[in-house]
């Protein structure tokens, strides 16, 4: 029989309509709700929860990539042995994207498709990529980065302190044991991009409430040699010195300094420090360092790093760090919102999106400087800072100066895009 064009036109109706329903575009809309009641989006079965892992693990940030997806693992094993979340055991979903946004945009609807939200997305570059995809599929996202510059962005939760509050915290903190008087110079090298950005804006914020000069002085990712900018710092008569760079411009920097006979005060934003320091020429002089975070160090004494730990080492060979601390600690955040969302009884995109609005006071066990609050958007989720100092005789190369340094000046401070 010969289809009339009424009937290709109905037929081609029912098809947009088949097809729609089967997208997961605009939050999924291949829902239904399971035994329990319990609504289910993308991602989600009468059995299991699948979250995403996209991260780098296998470029220039593998290390600290596999080091938080062992962390989100690590989670995932324990919330599961103790029965899952909403009935249903956690799948942990990975991919890699080498750090490269362009790999990131094609392998993103892949996992877009298949998971309810990330746990981890590693890469600020990969972020700024996938925003508007994000958002177009109300795809919720734990950034590992900590620049308060996409508070504004309600697809991506940011974990604790920013850049720019941890910089404040770690000032201030060395200024209580230095006291600088009025009208002293601070310096500040800082890296080309969002981390070296946010940062100066907390040493801005810092200098200016305190009556200090800021110097200030940008690098870019490529540069190694570091002894004219520390000349040129010890030139201008600074008190003491920021850094916001690469592990590698750190060495080279604590070198030129030590070289020169160069002795201030150094504070320095967390990615700064890496443990592969501990093998460099700058090894020795590590000790000078303070080091302003959200997290607490794996090799600590919080009994929840401990526990942590004892984990890891039982199932990896990699040698620890922060990172698997960040991975973990951000599995501690989604449960705690599934597990609200679970009680709401909507398990989609939509629901997990009420979930985050609505989480105030978000426990990691002492993992990250207090509770955390989501839900003010453009405010960060804590404003107090672990201070670390590196020492190599601890699993993970950091040590615990101060818990939970609140500064004055971060109190006042106002992120970006803070009402």
């Amino acid at each position: 029989m010969r289809m009339t064009s009424f009937g290709r036109a109905s037929t081609a109706v029912i098809m947009a309509v088949v097809l729609a329903a089967c997208s997961t575009r605009d939050g999924g809309t291949a829902e239904s709700a399971g035994t329990d009641g319990v609504k289910q989006g993308v991602g989600v079965t009468q059995d299991s929860i699948t979250l995403g892992v996209f991260s780098d693990l296998s470029g220039p940030l593998k290390q600290q990539g596999l080091a938080a997806t062992a962390g989100n693992e690590l989670w995932a094993a324990r919330i599961n042995a103790a029965g899952g979340i909403c009935g249903r055991q956690v799948k942990i979903e990975k991919r890699d994207h080498g750090y490269a946004a362009d790999a990131a945009v094609a392998a993103y609807p892949e996992m877009e498709r298949s998971t309810l939200a990330m746990v981890q997305l590693l890469g600020s570059q990969i972020s700024a990529a996938l925003k508007s995809s994000l958002n177009e599929d109300r795809y919720s996202a734990t950034a590992a980065s900590f620049s308060s510059e996409v508070l504004n962005d309600q697809r991506v939760l940011i974990m604790g302190t920013t850049y720019d509050l941890e910089m404040i915290n770690v000032l201030d903190y060395a200024n209580q044991k230095s006291a600088l008087p009025k009208g002293s110079r601070i310096g500040h090298i800082y890296l080309d991009g969002e981390l070296g950005a946010n940062a100066l804006r907390g040493s801005k914020h810092w200098a200016e409430q305190n009556g200090l000069t800021l110097v200030a002085e940008k690098i870019s990712a490529t540069d190694t040699d570091m002894s004219g900018i520390v000349k040129k710092m010890q030139t201008q008569e600074v008190s003491l010195l920021a850094l916001s760079v690469t592990p590698g411009a750190t060495a080279s920097i604590l070198s030129a300094a030590d070289s020169f006979g160069f002795k201030v005060p150094l504070v320095a934003s967390n990615p700064s420090f890496d443990p592969v320091l501990f093998d460099s020429p700058a090894a020795d002089l590590l000790g000078q360092l303070l080091i302003g975070h959200s997290l607490a160090p794996i090799g600590s004494d919080v009994p929840a790093a401990k526990e942590l730990l004892k984990a890891y080492e039982a199932k990896y060979d990699a040698p620890p760090s922060i990172s698997v601390v960040h991975g973990f600690a951000t599995g501690l955040i989604w449960q705690q919102v599934l597990e609200s969302a679970c009680k709401a009884g909507d398990l989609t995109r939509e629901g997990v999106e009420a979930a985050v609005k609505a989480a105030n006071a978000v426990s990691t066990d002492g993992l990250t400087s207090g509770t955390l609050d989501f839900t003010k958007l453009g405010v960060p989720t804590s404003r107090a800072s672990f201070i670390l100092s590196p020492d190599r005789d601890v699993e993970g190369g950091l040590t615990i100066v101060a818990e939970n340094h609140l500064a004055d000046e971060a109190t006042s401070y106002r992120a970006p895009h803070e009402p």
